[in-house]
């Protein structure tokens, strides 16, 4: 299986846009975010290839939503920040066909979520 590039690169321009949106009418609805996020990793996984990653992912894309969800409530900023330069970075890589950068960030990104959900609900 092979990615969509420019699919993923319409994805995290529409993260991008809705930012913007909510950020100016100061609406809290971030479903849509979500629902552009998850179908981010859903693409990745689904063109890998392999059903056992796939399955493994189907099976945590529920805990994954919630955490995203607790994220995003927690720090709008942040996941604007943070969240959309990642995917475009990793969607760069991607293109540049560097698997061994990409594994590399792709762990970032994941530790990056990690911490910051942590530091957020530590009192």
């Amino acid at each position: 299986g092979r990615v969509d590039l420019d699919e993923l690169d319409a994805l995290v321009d529409g993260m991008v846009a809705h930012l913007v949106e909510t950020e100016r009418t100061s609406d809290g609805q971030h479903d849509d975010l979500l629902a552009l996020d998850m179908r981010f990793h859903d693409l990745i996984y689904q063109a890998t290839g392999n059903t056992r990653l796939v399955n493994a992912w189907e099976a945590l894309r529920s805990q994954m939503y919630l955490f995203q969800m607790t994220r995003i409530r927690l720090s709008h900023q942040h996941y604007r920040n943070i969240v959309v330069d990642e995917h475009r970075e990793i969607v760069r890589l991607l293109r540049a066909g560097d698997g061994y950068a990409l594994a590399q960030y792709a762990e970032e990104h994941v530790q990056s979520g990690r911490r910051v959900l942590v530091a957020a609900l530590t009192p």
